[in-house]
């Protein structure tokens, strides 16, 4: 079950914490089972720790974290990584995201369920969770997939041969070599990922797929120049963000490990 934790960095002023209330109730108003609690760096409670503590009481398995920071600096970037892998150690199975806010605010944009994307979304992760599963190696795997999948392809490549589409038989010699070359091209990262999906964790795997539709976002912004509102600025910034708290515990936690073999 998810929980979210509403962090802020905290004031003696009692005023300071009522918006955090009060966003806290209008989630409560929308979603009456939600589970929502603010968490605070210093001078208020409940801290960060104790607000992580009250969801996982109340049944959460998952929290999100929203950080709401006028002037983040370092606390999102230091803090926050530090706070929530000590949170995950001492629950164990507790899982603490921060991008799945950037995907919601994208679907809010959108305003309708985007089917395409979650079946390609859906059909890839249970791709990778065979991937991991498997005792095949990457060049292995892929023969597989190749046999298995070869029928199908020909029989719809011979199919748009007879209707009179496609390419083959029905362009010059470069765009034939194209169109060949791709089987290489596709092959190649196929290998590779099948290499990497039996040797990181899914969570790792899961959190690097973000990486290719931010190249994709950067040659839209910058090569097509597509228009970017403030709504996916704020999806991609906490998509972002999530990435960097999730790499930032990754080191964190690698680094408390070796501190700890070298006393051992």
């Amino acid at each position: 079950m998810k929980g979210i934790l509403l962090f802020g960095h905290g004031a003696r002023n009692a005023e300071w914490a009522k918006p955090f209330h009060r966003i806290r109730d209008a989630i409560l108003a929308r979603e009456p089972g939600a589970l929502v609690e603010p968490g605070f760096l210093e001078l208020m409670r409940p801290s960060f720790d104790e607000g992580v503590d009250c969801l996982v009481r109340q049944g959460a398995t998952e929290i999100v974290v929203v950080p709401i920071f006028m002037a983040a600096g370092s606390h999102v970037k230091k803090d926050l990584p530090r706070m929530a892998g000590e949170a995950m150690d001492r629950h164990a199975g507790l899982a603490i995201a921060l991008a799945a806010v950037g995907v919601i605010l994208l679907l809010a944009r959108v305003g309708h369920v985007p089917w395409i994307a979650l079946v390609i979304a859906g059909t890839w992760s249970s791709y990778g969770l065979l991937k991991k599963q498997s005792s095949l190696g990457s060049i292995a795997g892929l023969t597989v997939e190749t046999i298995v999948l070869f029928p199908v392809a020909a029989g719809l490549l011979l199919w748009l041969g007879v209707q009179g589409g496609g390419v083959l038989g029905h362009a010059d010699a470069r765009l034939h070599a194209y169109v060949l070359s791709v089987g290489v091209v596709t092959a190649l990262p196929l290998l590779l990922f099948a290499y990497g999906a039996q040797r990181l964790r899914l969570t790792s795997l899961g959190l690097l797929q973000y990486v290719a539709p931010s190249v994709q976002f950067l040659i839209g912004l910058f090569v097509y120049h597509e228009p970017f509102d403030s709504a996916r600025f704020q999806a991609f910034a906490l998509i972002w963000l999530g990435l960097a708290v999730y790499s930032a515990d990754s080191v964190w936690s690698q680094r408390r490990f070796f501190q700890k073999a070298s006393k051992a």
